[in-house]
């Protein structure tokens, strides 16, 4: 059954998150608000009142707590989704050096930037416990990541990790990143469909403690790809 939810007036939803329920977060871009969507009767309240910055990506770890991309404002924050209170706040980059999306693995959170070849790492402390601001990694990006000039956006074709190539990943499984097998040692991105000239596509997949990302994939190209680039 297919059911239409209206958003807020003058809210520009951006990312999402489902969690249990079923429970949709959504982002505005226009001020950074996040709003709690009931899947089953498309109702909706306000969670969380922004900081005035839009708000790019968002996502759930395995603790239940939302992870948020400040976009431009160049910040992360972090939400208890049952009370919509801001737990702690991350700064990234500076203002205008787009933060926007987010991978996990077992111990730490990664985060993406769009104009930067950068992955900001988020690490888990002890129980799981959130990181400090001291404790954020900057983690350059080189070898054969290509970032051209301009946005970098992450993944929106089908993409097909390498080895375990008959497990597609379809578009909106989640933006910019590819679920990663044991057995997947090496990998690549590849888009089979034409790209259209612009930003190149870029993907994140995880395996065990590293997280791995593969961009520049070129424009106007039917099948490419790019050797996956391991960080941590």
């Amino acid at each position: 059954m297919r059911r239409n939810a209206a958003s807020p007036a003058g809210f520009f939803p951006e990312g999402i998150a489902i969690g249990s329920g079923p429970t949709a977060y959504i982002t505005s871009l226009a001020n950074g608000d996040v709003y709690k969507l009931d899947l089953d009767t498309g109702t909706g309240r306000l969670l969380t009142r922004g900081p005035g910055a839009g708000a790019a990506g968002i996502a759930l770890d395995t603790f239940g707590r939302l992870f948020v991309a400040g976009g431009q404002a160049g910040t992360a924050w972090v939400i208890n989704p049952a009370t919509g209170g801001v737990v702690t706040t991350y700064r990234l980059a500076a203002e205008g050096l787009v933060v926007n999306d987010f991978a996990f693995t077992r111990d730490a959170a990664w985060v993406t930037g769009s104009l930067v070849p950068v992955l900001y790492k988020l690490p888990f402390g002890r129980r799981d416990g959130l990181p400090s601001q001291a404790d954020v990694v900057r983690v350059p990006l080189g070898g054969d990541i290509t970032f051209q000039e301009g946005f970098n956006v992450p993944a929106q074709r089908p993409l097909h990790p390498s080895i375990t190539a008959e497990r597609r990943v379809h578009r909106g499984f989640h933006p910019g990143v590819v679920p990663a097998s044991s057995d997947e040692r090496h990998g690549t991105a590849q888009s089979r469909s034409p790209v259209p000239a612009g930003p190149a596509p870029c993907a994140l997949c995880r395996r065990e403690l590293s997280c791995w990302a593969g961009c520049g994939v070129p424009a106007r190209q039917g099948v490419s790809h790019r050797e996956l680039f391991r960080s941590g």
